[in-house]
C-alpha cells in the first residue's frame, strides 16, 4: 500500500474530524500529498490540534453542502484519490437537526461525487461494496442508501475504470 499512495495526490474530506484526522496522519506517514477539505474541528481538545494534523498537508476549511467551494478545492488539489470521509456522525445530534445531518451526509456525499467526475475525471473514488459482500449491487429497493459509498441499486455508483469515472456495475470475477 505504500507503494499505492506514496507521491499521489488525495483530497480527504473529514480530515478535521476523528476517523479523517487519523487517516491524514496515515497518509502522510505512506508519502501521499493530502489536501484536507473540511470544517472546523468538532470537539475541545481535538485530535486535529494535539496529533498537528494539519503539518505538512493543505487545510482548506469548507463545508460538504457548499458545492463551489468544493469544486474549487477539487481544481486546486487536482487530485488523483479522493476519500470522503465528512459527515455528521453523531445520532442524537441527527436526532436533534435531522435536515442538517440529511444534508451534510447525503447531499454533501453528492457534492463530492459531482466534484469528481466534473474536475478530476480520472480519480480513484473507493466506495463500500454493498452489505452483503457481493460485487453486484442489490436490486433497487426505491430508497437511497443511508451512509456514503453504500450502493442500493437505487442508482449507478461512480467507479474508477479504465477510462476513468464509469457508471457500469461491478462484475464478478469468473
Amino acid at each position: 500500500m505504500h507503494d499505492f499512495f506514496a507521491g499521489r495526490r488525495v483530497l480527504l474530506t473529514g480530515h478535521t474530524g476523528f476517523k479523517g484526522g487519523w487517516l491524514a496522519l496515515w497518509l502522510r506517514e505512506l508519502g501521499a500529498a493530502v489536501t484536507g477539505f473540511g470544517g472546523p474541528p468538532p470537539t475541545e481538545p481535538a485530535l486535529f490540534a494535539l496529533a498537528r494534523v494539519a503539518h505538512d498537508l493543505e487545510d482548506v476549511r469548507g463545508d460538504v453542502r457548499d458545492r463551489a467551494a468544493l469544486d474549487a478545492s477539487v481544481v486546486a488539489a487536482r487530485p488523483e484519490v479522493v476519500l470522503h470521509l465528512a459527515a455528521q456522525p453523531l445520532v442524537r445530534r441527527a436526532w436533534r437537526e435531522p435536515a442538517e445531518a440529511f444534508a451534510i451526509n447525503t447531499h454533501g456525499t453528492v457534492h463530492v461525487l459531482d466534484a469528481g467526475r466534473s474536475h478530476a475525471p480520472g480519480a480513484t473514488v473507493p466506495t463500500r461494496p454493498p452489505a452483503s459482500g457481493s460485487t453486484r449491487p442489490s436490486q433497487p429497493s426505491g430508497s437511497a442508501g443511508a451512509s456514503a459509498g453504500t450502493s442500493t441499486g437505487a442508482s449507478p455508483r461512480p467507479r474508477r475504470g479504465t477510462a476513468g469515472w464509469s457508471s457500469r456495475a461491478p462484475t464478478r470475477a469468473r
